[in-house]
C-alpha cells in the first residue's frame, strides 16, 4: 500500500517546494521538479533517475495504469491529500501528479564536428526559452546554447513549455558568449546575429560553410548585445509585411531554425 502524505511539513513536500522555487536549490540538490502526467512520463522515457513520485489520490486512480511502471522504478512513490497537492502545485489547474528527477547533463558540443546551432543572448522569458528548446529538437538543431543571464532551462515554467524536449536535448550553458562566437568563427563556422539592420541579409543570404552555421537571438527588449554583435560575422533579418516591426523571440528563433536546419 502506498504511503499517503497529509502534512505540508512533510520533508518530501518541503523538498519539492524548495526545488521548484529556484535555480540555486536545483543545482544544490541536483534535482528538478516536474508537474503533470506527460512531463513525469517523459522523464522516465529519457532514462532519468526519479527519486520521488507524488500523486493526488484521485489522480492516481485516473492514471494508475500509466503511473504504476514509473512508481515501480521511482525511489519513493506517495499519494497526496488534495490540500498538500495544491500546496506544491505550480499551475492553476494542476493534474495533481509530480516528480523529482535528476537534472539531465548538457554536454558541450564538439564544435569541430560542425552542425547547426542556436545561440541565445540574455533571453528573458522562460516560456520563450521552452518553446525554442522544443522547436530545436523538432527541427534537428545540433544544440541550443545559453549565455549567462538566460532563464534556468530546468525551471518549472521552462519545463512545461518544452513538453519534455529539455530532458532529451538540454541546452548548453556557456560562460562567455562573445568568446565562444570568436572561437566558432576561427573554426570556420558562420555566425549571424538576428537584427533589424540595413546591413543584414535575409535568411537565404546567409553563407553556410561546411564547418557549421550558428544564429544568435537576443534579449526580447534590447536585442543582441553590442559585444555579441561585434563578435558575429554578419547579421540576418526576417522580412515582414504590413506594419509589424519585430517578432517575438521564440517565433523569430523558430523561423531561423527552420531556415538553417528544417529545410535540409
Amino acid at each position: 500500500m502506498m504511503e499517503k502524505i497529509t502534512s505540508r511539513d512533510n520533508p518530501a513536500v518541503r523538498l519539492c517546494r524548495k526545488v521548484a522555487s529556484g535555480s540555486r536549490e536545483r543545482k544544490k540538490e541536483g534535482l528538478l521538479f516536474a508537474e503533470g502526467l506527460r512531463l513525469c512520463l517523459e522523464a522516465k522515457r529519457a532514462g532519468l533517475r526519479v527519486p520521488l513520485l507524488l500523486a493526488e489520490e484521485s489522480a492516481w486512480q485516473r492514471h494508475e495504469e500509466e503511473l504504476a511502471p514509473l512508481a515501480a522504478q521511482a525511489g519513493r512513490a506517495c499519494l497526496l491529500s488534495p490540500s498538500v497537492s495544491a500546496h506544491i502545485a505550480q499551475t492553476e489547474n494542476s493534474q495533481g501528479i509530480y516528480c523529482l528527477c535528476e537534472i539531465p547533463v548538457a554536454v558541450e558540443p564538439d564544435w569541430d564536428q560542425g552542425g547547426r546551432f542556436l545561440l541565445l543572448d540574455h533571453l528573458q522569458d522562460p516560456g520563450n526559452l521552452g518553446t525554442i528548446v522544443r522547436c530545436a529538437e523538432a527541427f534537428g538543431v545540433t544544440a541550443v546554447v545559453l549565455s549567462p543571464g538566460c532563464p534556468d532551462p530546468f525551471s518549472p515554467k521552462v519545463l512545461r513549455s518544452t513538453m519534455g524536449s529539455v530532458f532529451r536535448r538540454p541546452p548548453f550553458c556557456c560562460g562567455d558568449l562573445p568568446e565562444l562566437i570568436e572561437t566558432l568563427r576561427r573554426k570556420g563556422m558562420g555566425v549571424y546575429a538576428a537584427a533589424l539592420d540595413a546591413s543584414a541579409v535575409t535568411p537565404g543570404g546567409m553563407e553556410r560553410p561546411s564547418a557549421g552555421l550558428a544564429v544568435v537571438i537576443g534579449n526580447e527588449g534590447n536585442g543582441v548585445s553590442p559585444q555579441v554583435l561585434e563578435a558575429c560575422g554578419g547579421k540576418v533579418y526576417i522580412p515582414m509585411k504590413g506594419e509589424t516591426e519585430s517578432l517575438n523571440a521564440a517565433v523569430a528563433a523558430t523561423v531561423l531554425m527552420w531556415e538553417i536546419s528544417g529545410k535540409e
